[in-house]
């Protein structure tokens, strides 16, 4: 976890008007903001990453695209454009990230209680993964995985995807219908 400080929130998303630490959020269960950026191509694929063996949450697990908190006095879009870059080397702009949702996650697991506001954005790639450039103490390598096989991956094997399994399920759909249109 981070040593970073993220600003804390009440049950509906209204701020507290305090900070933590980021790997307190989560010993606490205190509510904050996070980012989710599911990046997919027109193909019908959706670009995953295996997180570093080395995170203490969820090591070696698939997740999607981009994922990370918001830093305290960020706002959401700036943290999902500092996420893309952090994690993949990827020069995003604002408007090339569309905003899908706020989705209100909560969920247990060992000793973390996640309490966060997502927001959630989709970005269409239109490059090669072999040209990003990961960051290594996060992400262990990408891959472009379609619809499908991504959904009969998460029947079989779904310890090796990071949780909840539900938000997948409902984001590929999303994300089935973007590209639809």
């Amino acid at each position: 976890m981070n040593e970073e400080l993220t600003d804390i929130f009440d049950e509906y998303d209204n701020p507290l008007g305090f900070t933590r630490l980021r790997k307190d959020v989560y010993i606490e269960g205190l509510w904050h903001r996070g980012v989710h950026i599911w990046i997919y191509t027109q193909n019908g694929e959706i670009l995953l990453q295996l997180r570093s063996k080395n995170k203490k949450l969820f090591p070696s697990t698939w997740d999607i695209s981009v994922a990370g908190g918001v830093n305290a006095g960020e706002i959401p879009i700036d943290a999902a454009i500092r996420e893309v870059k952090e994690e993949l080397g990827l020069e995003v702009k604002q408007e090339d990230l569309v905003f899908l949702e706020k989705k209100k996650l909560s969920f247990t697991f060992q000793n973390m209680i996640n309490n966060e506001f997502s927001y959630i954005y989709v970005f269409n790639f239109e490059g090669n993964i072999e040209n990003l450039t990961l960051e290594k103490k996060e992400v262990e390598k990408v891959k472009l995985h379609n619809f499908q096989s991504l959904l009969t991956e998460l029947e079989l094997k779904p310890d090796s995807y990071a949780p909840p399994k539900s938000y997948w399920y409902e984001m590929i759909e999303k994300l089935r219908q973007i590209i639809k249109k």
